[in-house]
């Protein structure tokens, strides 16, 4: 038996063994795979056109980044590079694998426990006569079963609280409302009811009745309206929006274009795609449809709760049609306001006076323009954007703030606004575009580009003739920012607005003040023992991979720059120049083996810094169409103790052209702090 269980571990170990030698062949093959880069959104800024008579909402279209490729393992290649290059080469003896290996099972089998255990009979309890009793029989017991009550169905839910939602029919259109209290109190959006003192309110049912116009809370657009009738009515459950979460399902009720589809109500149902607060109002993003009719009715959660009330849709982007984005005011926003807006209070926003300009002034920025009468902020964001309408929306300010790069020119930051609109005009495939002018001007000692185009996006939006002044601040660099100010009006409209324009555009300024820097995060140290080297890494780099001490390689936290460290065992007879050159021929074979789409070799260079000298090679390449082109630096340089320390090091990071600007300074930083002492 034991002779059995030997010759059975030695063939499981050889298994095992053979086993692990296939995976460190293939591993030792295997060569990364390059990251798939996202396309490159250029956009940057979105006209809002918002359905149901709503506020405009502006969304900024996310910008996605292109990833730098891994490197291959490229040590074999390397060493074998190097063992050719060197004058002599002395053979080192090639350990006896199989033998060792054979060794190993030996000494393996050898520490496997003998069973010497040696069988012993267990005795029999011996039987013991027992007396019969009489054993009384328990009385059967039964636990209480919890009652399940089934969630209803869409359908229920739906029937449960449908007498609870009217059409609101004003003087000056419609939309929908729901009630909040059986004394026959019901919300709507403060658009819905607009001036009007009284409404009419007709439910699904046909029954129909006067309502009056107790409060109105316009910052918030909500709105409160008491039914005059003597009954009660059903009043639907206010939920808690704090508990309500990202991609919870929900469901919008109202009476959208119910002038072509009667006074039915429509049921969509959709997620909370986002939470959102726009001037101090919590408000819900959701897919569920909405449409014109659809405001002031309820967003209701799956277990029938009200958790928002519908106010508006994002249906256009920068003329671009847009699906699936509505909005609704947060349900505890109501229940805040609730007291206030029965006991009849009002909160209007303030009317323009006539006539008289205003200066807006955004103090985290730093800078100011004057808007002419009947010019309306709508929106302001945390980055330092602001948009302003007409009255008649027939035009439109932007001022938008550029961050800057180090040694930013104003020639470059007006070619991006202009390439903007070429890459827009492009994609979207609008009806037209056409540059008027391009140029540097002065005016009052200050420098700025003018850029005026006349543009189209489809046949639905006016022809527009528009204005971008682009300008640096005059604070560059200590306030490393840009700005661009666009205007466009309606070609229609042209005569009325065009003098206001230019007055607004020659008006505005930056100051010196822009926001506080903020309190920037300690760079880490990165030791290896082995090889005994050092590097400062900053926190948004990770560590993806590190394999036998020698090869370290880091991202970007987006995934935009690659940094990579080297560590090589070579012997004793290297020098740098020769270093240098192999790793530029490694690079060159890559490419054309593995088919590159693009590798230029834009210096190798000789330096020193700090008592050291090393190689820095500087290259263009693109591996596939698929990724990014990238900038990429590599240092090559010898230990300091070299040759008692016989290790060479390569020190690079690639960085997607497009992503220099933010990663450029890192990557230097990074290669400047290599040590190795």
């Amino acid at each position: 038996m034991n002779g059995l269980m030997t010759r059975t571990c030695l063939t499981t170990l050889s298994l095992v063994v053979l086993v692990i030698l296939a995976l460190i062949s293939a591993t030792a093959c295997e060569e990364s795979t390059p990251s798939r880069d996202s396309d490159i959104s250029a956009v940057d800024t979105v006209q809002s056109t918002i359905i149901a008579d709503a506020p405009t909402v502006s969304v900024a279209a996310p910008i996605s980044t292109q990833t730098p490729t891994p490197e291959p393992d490229l040590e074999s290649t390397v060493q074998a590079m190097v063992m050719a290059a060197l004058p002599t080469a002395t053979p080192t003896g090639t350990p006896d694998l199989p033998a060792t290996i054979e060794a190993g099972v030996a000494a393996t089998v050898e520490a496997i426990p003998t069973n010497t255990s040696t069988a012993t009979s267990t005795p029999s309890p011996t039987p013991t006569a027992s007396i019969p009793t009489t054993t009384p029989v328990p009385t059967a017991t039964h636990s209480p079963t919890a009652t399940v009550i089934p969630t209803p169905t869409l359908s229920q839910m739906v029937e449960a609280i449908k007498l609870s939602i009217a059409y609101i029919e004003t003087a000056d259109g419609g939309g929908t409302g729901f009630i909040v209290d059986e004394d026959g109190l019901l919300v709507t959006n403060a658009h819905v009811v607009n001036d009007s003192l009284t409404v009419n309110v007709v439910f699904e049912d046909g029954n129909e009745y006067d309502g009056n116009v107790l409060g109105v809370d316009e910052r918030a657009d909500l709105a409160i309206v008491k039914l005059r009738a003597d009954r009660k009515f059903s009043a639907m459950d206010l939920g808690n929006s704090d508990n309500v979460d990202v991609g919870d399902e929900v469901i919008a009720l109202g009476f959208p274009l119910s002038f072509e589809l009667g006074s039915s109500l429509t049921v969509t149902r959709g997620i909370i795609s986002a939470k959102r607060t726009f001037e101090g109002v919590e408000r819900f993003q959701t897919d569920a449809a909405l449409n014109p009719g659809n405001s002031g009715g309820p967003l209701v959660s799956r277990d029938g709760k009200v958790v928002g009330v519908n106010y508006a849709e994002l249906a256009m982007s920068d003329g671009s049609p847009v699906d699936n984005i509505g909005f609704s005011i947060a349900i505890n926003e109501l229940k805040r306001r609730l007291a206030s807006l029965r006991s009849g209070e009002n909160e209007l926003l303030p009317t323009p006076t006539p006539g008289l300009w205003s200066t807006y002034r955004n103090e985290d920025y730093g800078y100011q323009l004057e808007t002419a009468p009947g010019w309306i902020l709508d929106e302001e964001t945390e980055d330092g954007n602001a948009t302003f309408w007409t009255e008649d929306r027939t035009g439109i300010l932007k001022v938008i703030i550029r961050e800057l790069r180090r040694n930013s020119t104003l020639e470059e930051l007006a070619d991006s606004e202009r390439n903007l609109f070429e890459e827009l005009s492009l994609q979207q495939s609008w009806n037209l575009l056409e540059t008027k002018a391009f140029q540097r001007r002065e005016e009052r000692g200050r420098e700025y580009y003018h850029f005026a185009y006349r543009r189209q996006s489809s046949d639905e939006y006016c022809v527009t003739d528009g204005i971008s002044r682009i300008f640096v601040s005059d604070f560059y660099p200590s306030k490393p920012y840009g700005f661009v100010v666009r205007i466009s009006l309606c070609e229609r409209n042209l005569d009325r607005y065009a003098d206001e324009r230019d007055v607004m555009l020659g008006s505005f300024a930056d100051s010196d003040t822009f926001p506080p820097t903020p309190t920037p995060v300690p760079w880490i140290t990165l030791r290896n023992e082995r090889y005994g080297y050092r590097l400062d890494v900053p926190p948004e780099l990770t560590e993806a991979e590190e394999t036998n001490d020698n090869v370290v390689t880091m991202v970007s936290g987006g995934g935009q720059s690659l940094f990579t460290i080297l560590a090589l065992d070579l012997g004793e007879q290297l020098d740098l120049k020769m270093m240098a050159e192999i790793w530029r021929d490694v690079l060159t074979e890559s490419a054309r083996d593995d088919g590159w789409v693009l590798f230029e070799i834009l210096s190798l260079q000789k330096e020193r810094s700090r008592g050291d000298d090393f190689y820095d090679l500087h290259y263009r390449r693109q591996k596939t169409g698929d990724s990014c082109v990238e900038d990429g630096i590599d240092r090559i340089l010898l230990s300091d103790s070299y040759p008692s320390k016989p290790f060479s090091f390569v020190v690079g990071g690639q960085i997607c052209e497009d992503s220099l600007d933010l990663y450029e300074n890192t990557r230097r930083e990074m290669i400047e702090s290599f040590d190795a002492r």
